[in-house]
């Protein structure tokens, strides 16, 4: 199975593929079908290609959490062009780092942005409303890309990789992910954790973050499950949702986590298996398996968002069990030069189809022959194989 929506709609057509939870508390929250999904990109498709984005072209993408912006991705798959979504917790002042880094064909962003589109002078940018002003003006349904083979080796994802946009432009890198890894990465994730057609996962991340994206969003559409999406999360969202919507898996962070507790996720969502990126606190896991919700861990980094996870909870529910590597995920231990062989400490390195690549990784030459990549992170192995963060 490839990452096509076409053949997803054509699949399961009416089938929800995203529900827009943000306004779950005003009035009914936004769905969206895969077919729904595939037209939307499909229109952007044409208006984008009138715009000049071809194969081998970039467009950047400034937003929160829409479901334009998943369209949009689909539409550059089907362009041959890279999709880069920029964090909209950018300010004027440095959202110029990532752009000029990127160097975009176009720039696309949503109406609550503009002050950000306003600060790239000398970039050719356009709203959602424009790109979708255009295809309803076109309204030919051509579809640019038909019966032309889709581009190989040319990135399908450009993640920039930034510390705190707030304080400064705070680029580190940008990691570069083909359609294949995009796909590996997919079904590594859903094998893994078990995801399939009737789970519902909800996105705590934004999808400008390589876990929240790839570790959520797109394992969660290739599966043919259903995405939560709020375009800023906020825990009472997702709450006010559950009972229509409840959710079955949910990946965060300790923030997001926190206040989900808070405001009781746990009785929204009773059946709900949490993945638990690898920084959230022991205390915090704790208090989810108190009010009986399963937990997971994952760990991960921006060329691979899930490089170690936890046990299935029929197979475990404590801390001291360890992770193991996903589905088509090879790791080592490198100390002191050379592989620590059994029980063991050292340096995480990791290779598979799944793994994206550093810009700077591969201008340095910091891969070796076989196509190991150093997270910089320290575990120790221990006996059963498993790895457990120093």
């Amino acid at each position: 199975m490839t990452l096509s929506l076409s053949a997803r709609a054509d699949h399961w057509g009416d089938r929800t593929a995203v529900v827009d939870v943000s306004a779950a508390r005003r009035s009914s929250p936004e769905r969206y079908s895969y077919a729904d999904l595939a037209s939307l990109a499909t229109g952007f498709e044409t208006t984008l290609a009138d715009r000049g984005v071809g194969p081998g072209d970039v467009m950047a993408v400034l937003s929160r959490n829409r479901v334009r912006t998943l369209a949009l991705l689909f539409a550059c798959r089907r362009l041959g062009a890279t999709v880069a979504p920029v964090s909209h917790r950018h300010t004027p002042a440095t959202v110029t780092g990532p752009i000029d880094r990127l160097e975009p064909t176009l720039v696309v962003a949503e109406e609550a942005q503009g002050d950000l589109l306003a600060a790239l002078e000398g970039e050719s940018t356009a709203t959602f409303d424009d790109l979708a002003d255009d295809a309803d003006a076109d309204g030919s349904g051509r579809s640019p890309s038909d019966g032309r083979p889709e581009r190989g080796e040319t990135p399908l994802l450009a993640l920039p990789v930034v510390s705190e946009p707030s304080e400064g432009s705070g680029l580190e890198a940008v990691v570069n992910f083909p359609a294949d890894a995009v796909e590996a990465t997919c079904r590594s994730v859903a094998t893994t954790w078990g995801i399939g057609r009737a789970d519902r996962l909800a996105l705590t991340l934004p999808l400008s973050a390589p876990d929240g994206l790839l570790r959520v969003a797109l394992p969660t559409l290739y599966s043919g499950g259903t995405l939560l999406l709020d375009r800023a999360f906020d825990p009472a969202d997702l709450v006010a949702v559950g009972g229509d919507e409840p959710v079955t898996v949910l990946a965060g962070r300790t923030a997001g986590l926190r206040g989900l507790l808070d405001e009781g996720f746990p009785d929204a969502a009773p059946g709900c298996e949490i993945i638990a990126d690898a920084g959230v606190p022991a205390a915090l896991r704790a208090e989810y398996r108190e009010h009986g919700l399963a937990v997971r861990r994952a760990y991960g980094t921006p060329v691979c968002p899930t490089i170690l996870s936890g046990p299935a909870p029929d197979r475990g529910d404590g801390d001291d069990e360890g992770l193991r590597p996903p589905f088509d995920c090879r790791v080592r231990l490198v100390a002191e030069g050379g592989v620590v062989e059994g029980a063991g400490e050292g340096t995480l390195e990791l290779a598979g189809p799944m793994v994206g690549e550093r810009r700077e990784a591969a201008d340095a030459g910091r891969t070796d022959g076989e196509g190991w990549h150093p997270t910089g992170d320290r575990f120790r192995r221990d006996a059963g194989g498993r790895y457990h963060p120093c």
